[in-house]
């Protein structure tokens, strides 16, 4: 599916007076109006609802996930759009993980050089590590140099076996050093780094 994304919003991107019919289509119906209440406990609570259906694989589905004090619970509902039958219901933790690091890599696709070699990654935790293995296999990293300051020299270990590419954890400046690609997969409320830190032809995937 990320891939069908792709070639729809390449050619949308080529052809912009006249957008993709099909990527249209993809997103017909997407939309909801997130809820938000807090509880009595004071915690911020939110609903969120987004739904599509893909004409050429004859179901209409909906995400619906919760946040609660900055955690993500999602479902995904399927149903057939011939006779409306409901013919799935799942968690979508998993999905929603590859496929956010997924959308990553089809923006690196066009944007970012080909022969990228250094990965500088804020955060790993779980979009974190998401985003470095598909980068991994996009692309032909030689170095994934970790910044944060939760994780562990044990986590770095882990995420270098699953990647195949050497990893290490260092300062930011250090990190982003003649980086390649970067990655901000972190909920910091304060800045990561300075803009004059980034070389001239860095993507970057925020």
């Amino acid at each position: 599916i990320t891939d069908y994304i792709g070639r729809c919003v390449a050619q949308r991107g080529r052809r912009a007076a006249n957008p993709d019919r099909r990527l249209q289509e993809f997103w017909a119906g997407n939309g909801g109006h997130a809820a938000q209440n807090p509880d009595r406990g004071g915690r911020h609570q939110t609903l969120h609802p987004g739904s599509g259906a893909p004409p050429e694989q004859g179901v209409a589905g909906a995400k619906v996930y919760t946040t609660i004090d900055g955690q993500f619970n999602f479902v995904i509902l399927l149903f057939s759009s011939t006779d409306g039958r409901p013919l799935a219901s799942f968690d979508a933790a998993a999905i929603t993980r590859l496929r956010t690091a997924a959308c990553s890599v089809i923006a690196g696709r066009y944007l970012a050089r080909p022969e990228s070699h250094r990965l500088a990654l804020f955060g790993l935790g779980v979009q974190g590590r998401a985003h470095a293995m598909q980068m991994a296999l996009a692309f032909p990293l030689e170095e994934i140099r970790v910044c944060d300051s939760h994780s562990s020299d044990k986590a770095a270990r882990e995420l270098q076996e699953a990647c195949g590419v050497v990893v290490r954890r260092c300062a930011a400046a250090e990190a982003l050093d003649g980086a390649d690609i970067v990655v901000t997969a972190s909920r910091s409320r304060t800045p990561l780094f300075s803009g004059d830190q980034i070389s001239s032809g860095t993507f970057i995937a925020a």
